[in-house]
């Protein structure tokens, strides 16, 4: 028996069972929402004084921005960016935002702040990182 075996089980419980196939049926819609909200959130934080960087594949200032369009169908909601003023600016950023809750990791190790959009109106998304930005 494998260690993951081991450790977790050979299946799942009952009900991660059923929450995966209740979760999964809405699944590509809330993919599709999440990369429809996501393109605009970066396009205007690229434009944003607040901020210095944005790393997203739908922009075109990305580098990979022609090989994501070849191989994308969207661009995903993981966007990264780095926030004028350094660690000080990042963490009040993050503090002074209503939508975004802060999380442990998102895997990286490099000094970014990342954000996961999610499907709550865009407007309300822009709006609760302008105030934050704006307030730098």
């Amino acid at each position: 028996m494998t260690y993951l075996s081991t450790a977790i089980g050979p299946i799942m419980n009952p009900f991660d069972s059923f929450l995966v196939l209740r979760n999964v049926k809405t699944l590509p819609l809330r993919v599709q929402r999440h990369c429809l909200n996501a393109q605009p959130v970066a396009e205007f934080l690229e434009k944003h004084r607040g901020i210095e960087r944005v790393y997203y594949p739908g922009l075109e200032s990305h580098p990979q921005y022609p090989l994501a369009g070849r191989h994308m169908a969207g661009f995903g909601a993981m966007i990264s960016m780095v926030v004028r003023g350094g660690l000080e600016s990042a963490r009040q950023l993050l503090e002074r935002t209503q939508i975004f809750p802060l999380a442990k990791s998102l895997g990286g190790v490099e000094s970014l702040v990342r954000l996961s959009v999610g499907i709550d109106t865009l407007d309300d998304i822009n709006n609760d990182l302008a105030a934050a930005l704006d307030t730098l």
